[in-house]
C-alpha cells in the first residue's frame, strides 16, 4: 500500500527487517510479527542512527539545520531531503573523516551510526510528539493572529466612536 503526502512516498511497512549486524540480533524479525510495544520502542529509538533532536540537523526528512526550520513551511522552496543514500554517505564519511567522534557529528547531518532497522525513510511515521507540536503551533499563532485583528479593530471602533463624541 503507498500513500502520499506533500510528494513524499510512505510506503506499506510489512516488509521491515531488523539488521542484524548493526543491532546486535540473532536474526531478522519482521514488521507484521512485532508486538505494539516493539514497535513503539523502535519508533522511540534512534531508529535511523541519526543523533537526535538536539542535533544541528535533527529531521529525518530533510537536512535543514534547527535554526533553519521555520513555521509557516514555504512550499515553494522546499528544503533539501535527507535520503536513504546521503543517510549511508554521511555515516561512511562520518566514520571516517570525523573518526566517529560524535562532537562533529553536525558536520555529517547529524548521522552518527547504521540505523537499527533496515527500513527506508519512507516507511517512517512521524512521531506523535511531532505532530502535537506542530497542530499546537499551527493553532497558537492562528489564535495569535485572530487576537491582533480584534485588537485591531477594538482600536479602529474606540478612535471612531471618540471622534463622534
Amino acid at each position: 500500500m503507498n500513500s502520499s503526502y506533500s510528494g513524499v512516498s510512505f510506503q506499506d511497512c510489512s516488509d521491515v527487517q531488523l539488521d542484524p549486524q548493526s543491532a546486535g540480533a540473532g536474526g531478522p524479525i519482521s514488521g507484521r510479527d512485532a508486538s505494539a510495544r516493539d514497535r513503539e520502542e523502535c519508533a522511540e529509538a534512534d531508529v535511523h542512527g541519526i543523533s537526535g533532536a538536539a542535533g544541528l540537523h535533527p529531521c529525518l526528512w530533510c537536512l535543514l539545520t534547527n535554526k533553519e526550520i521555520s513555521f509557516p513551511y514555504d512550499p515553494t522552496s522546499p528544503p533539501p531531503p535527507r535520503t536513504d543514500d546521503n543517510l549511508k554517505r554521511d555515516l561512511k564519511i562520518f566514520a571516517e573523516a570525523g573518526n566517529s567522534d560524535e562532537k562533529k557529528a553536525k558536520y555529517y547531518h547529524n548521522v552518527i551510526r547504521p540505523p537499527i532497522l533496515n527500513v527506508s525513510i519512507h516507511q517512517t511515521a512521524v512521531p506523535y510528539l511531532h505532530i502535537a507540536l506542530g497542530i499546537t503551533k499551527k493553532h497558537d499563532q492562528l489564535l495569535e493572529d485572530q487576537c491582533d485583528e480584534i485588537d485591531k479593530q477594538t482600536a479602529e471602533n474606540i478612535a471612531s466612536s471618540d471622534k463622534q463624541v
